[in-house]
């Protein structure tokens, strides 16, 4: 007889630690240069 308990199926993505992976980092440096762009641009046409 099967047992159906805690089958995880094998094409769902295992949770991972907290740590960033590459695609956290490249994200948050875009995140950061999108601010910085408005910034700049608020900046230019404030003068």
């Amino acid at each position: 007889m099967q047992q159906l308990g805690n089958q995880t199926p094998t094409g769902e993505p295992q949770a991972k630690g907290p740590e960033m992976n590459d695609r956290d980092r490249i994200n948050d440096i875009l995140n950061y240069v999108k601010y910085m762009t408005q910034g700049y641009n608020t900046g230019l046409n404030e003068l």
